[in-house]
């Protein structure tokens, strides 16, 4: 996962897949962990900034953890920000879900930020911009409340006439 957005640039990834991405953004798509990351318009992985498919504008930058310990492996609290179909079910105030990172993203605009969470620093762990959704968690390992954003999206998938993607 670290060097993930490195590697697809290094690998020339971005340059081959337009067509694609054009239609990923007509359809509802669940962006999680690494690939919401991909997701972003640029990161800093391995010292190098490398671009992202710039799905969602912002960076993703190395987790400001100070003392604690990174990559960040485990359950933490995430502060829904604002209402969002994708939520909808969970607890209005948040739940826990389960992590495993070590960068953090940082959208350029606040209203694509559903929800937060704090390690170090408090971050973007669900984005929303248009149908695209993105999670810094992994949402099948987090349990009732992991199943219950799962569902969210099937939910939303089915009442979208375009083809959902996870990734």
């Amino acid at each position: 996962g670290g060097v993930n957005v490195y590697l697809q640039q290094k690998s020339g990834l971005f340059r081959k897949t337009p067509r694609w991405l054009d239609g990923l953004l007509d359809s509802p798509g669940l962006l999680a962990s690494a690939a919401k990351r991909s997701g972003m318009t640029r990161a800093t992985e391995l010292g190098e900034l490398t671009a992202g498919l710039g799905m969602i504008a912002g960076e993703v930058r190395a987790l400001a953890a100070g003392d604690l310990r990174v990559p960040h492996i485990g359950w933490n609290d995430v502060r829904f920000e604002r209402p969002c179909e994708l939520t909808a079910e969970l607890p209005a105030g948040g739940a826990p879900f389960y992590h495993v990172h070590s960068y953090a993203a940082h959208p350029a605009d606040g209203d694509d930020v559903v929800g937060t969470t704090a390690y170090g620093e408090r971050f973007a762990t669900v984005v929303q911009r248009g149908s695209v959704y993105g999670t810094q968690f992994h949402p099948e390992k987090s349990s009732r409340d992991g199943l219950t954003l799962l569902a969210g999206f099937v939910r939303l998938a089915h009442t979208s006439k375009a083809s959902p993607a996870y990734a």
